[in-house]
């Protein structure tokens, strides 16, 4: 999604084997679309953060956890090689179509799959939140995006996984 899409990752780690593949406003279905693209390259890793313009679609946390088992099961079944990171859904702050409470929910049903289909799941919500859960505004330009502040949180965060 457009989190994803608007850091420059290769710049951010300086390593050039890095390939951003967010776009703006997708969705979980949108990845399961574009999945055999992304996998032809046999990526050694993959750091997937997606679901939040779900949850703004309208669907239910039922629905959102379902269709991410559904990509999990993919991604597992035809690059089974490939390390995966699963990275929370991040808090949001004043926004009227993600209710934090239920990205909370979501995140839970991330955890609850993580034995099932053997990733690591990378908890980013509780390093960006409030004590409100919201997202605490110094890392965000808007309420749901990050500014540099927020992706040098998130470097940090997921730093030993990229460089291991």
């Amino acid at each position: 999604n457009s989190i994803t899409n608007f850091c420059d990752w290769r710049e951010l780690f300086g390593n050039e084997k890095i390939i951003n593949r967010g776009i703006n406003g997708d969705v979980i279905n949108g990845v399961i679309d574009r999945l055999d693209g992304i996998l032809s390259s046999n990526p050694k890793k993959i750091f997937l953060m997606i679901g939040t313009n779900d949850l703004a679609e309208g669907n239910t946390i039922e629905k959102i956890i379902s269709n991410y088992e559904r990509l999990l099961i993919l991604i597992k079944d035809k690059s089974p090689r490939t390390k995966l990171y699963v990275q929370s859904i991040l808090p949001t702050f004043n926004d009227q179509k993600r209710n934090n409470e239920d990205i909370i929910a979501i995140n839970k049903g991330l955890i609850d799959l993580k034995e099932k289909y053997d990733f690591t799941y990378v908890n980013l919500f509780d390093i960006l939140k409030t004590e409100r859960n919201e997202l605490d505004t110094i890392y965000s330009f808007d309420g749901l995006h990050l500014n540099g502040k927020g992706y040098l949180i998130l470097k940090k965060a997921i730093e030993q996984y990229v460089n291991n």
